[in-house]
């Protein structure tokens, strides 16, 4: 057997798994991986149905982690991160189907990479009986837009080759992340991987942007497939999200922003950030209930992130210089693109 530094640990997120069988599948799914150096942790977040009892029956070398209520995507993860001892971890949604070679090909990236310290997968919509040959890109990757808002490269288009090609990358999608154990260790907040200030949403782009203002780039492996479920038939627009999806977006986006953005990138982008702005404060206004919710969850969470902005530790004084390159275009590999410079903290 290969030493702990070769061990993956898998952290499942789960809550109310059973429903349309994804945390079955999910689990089904690492099971069959052909890397065989794996420790799999569920970390339960107080769920209603019989997923803890299905894994107990089923999965008995499956690390469960039962929480008294649902703590949401960052503390119940931080929950599983402290039950882990690999070198690597992947950090995956229940909703979530890995092909067979997935994390063999995750592993190997990041021992071809070593200034790489996350690893991007190519995230698939599932078929239906509605798209029998039309597969869609769920996520190819985060990438920063210039009003320094997130998105999927690739979101819900059609998957005809166009992410093909491995890449340098802002941040894995957080539904299927993966990363060097050590690169996190560089960037933990009061011991903690995920900002639980954030709760759920944008605390993947938090985590790379903390990651690459020290130094350690994301690389996109296009031949590492997930199926991602996203939940079922929530809707998707924005516009039709409940009111605390609303809130946690709009706020999570600022505290990502208070706390890694570099000045230069701010005033670079300020015309887009203004119109963003302009924007998201506009459509604020015609919904005082959103606004006063807002407000008030920002009035307490933002002191805490200057406060960790004051505490971070920059491998460059800003991410301007470095690996600046690569937050808001991807750069494939096939090119002559300069590798990020060393990622080891000064």
């Amino acid at each position: 057997m290969e030493s702990k530094q070769e061990l993956t640990s898998v952290i499942v997120l789960n809550y109310n798994g059973m429903g349309n069988d994804y945390l079955p599948k999910c689990i089904r799914s690492l099971c069959k991986q052909t890397y065989p150096y794996l420790e799999i942790i569920v970390v339960d977040n107080a769920s209603q149905d019989d997923s803890c009892q299905y894994l107990r029956q089923n999965f008995s070398d499956v690390k469960l982690v039962q929480l008294e209520k649902n703590f949401g995507f960052c503390q119940g993860n931080n929950e599983g991160y402290r039950e882990s001892t690999g070198e690597f971890v992947l950090f995956a949604n229940n909703d979530t189907v890995f092909a067979p070679n997935n994390i063999e090909l995750l592993v190997r990236t990041l021992h071809d990479f070593p200034e790489a310290g996350m690893a991007s997968a190519k995230l698939l919509r599932p078929l239906t009986q509605d798209s029998l040959k039309d597969r869609r890109i769920d996520s190819a990757g985060l990438m920063l837009q210039k009003n320094l808002t997130l998105r999927d490269r690739g979101y819900f288009i059609l998957d005809e080759g166009q992410y093909d090609e491995k890449a340098y990358i802002f941040a894995p999608c957080g539904a299927a992340a993966f990363y060097r154990r050590s690169a996190l260790e560089t960037v933990l907040e009061n011991g903690k991987v995920w900002d639980e200030d954030f709760f759920a949403y944008y605390e993947d782009g938090d985590l790379g942007w903390r990651l690459q203002n020290m130094g350690w780039s994301c690389v996109y492996v296009p031949t590492a497939v997930v199926e991602h479920y996203r939940g079922g038939s929530s809707p998707s627009a924005f516009f039709k999200k409940p009111l605390t999806f609303k809130v946690h977006t709009i706020k999570n986006r600022y505290l990502m922003l208070f706390k890694n953005a570099p000045f230069p990138i701010l005033f670079k982008n300020l015309w887009s950030l203004l119109m963003q702005e302009t924007f998201i404060w506009g459509y604020l206004l015609l919904h005082p209930k959103l606004l006063y919710t807002l407000v008030r969850s920002l009035t307490k969470t933002i002191p805490r992130a200057l406060k960790k902005r004051q505490n971070s530790r920059f491998s460059n004084k800003s991410t301007a210089k470095g690996n600046s390159q690569f937050l808001f275009e991807a750069h494939p590999l096939t090119l002559d693109v300069k590798e990020p410079k060393s990622n080891k903290p000064v």
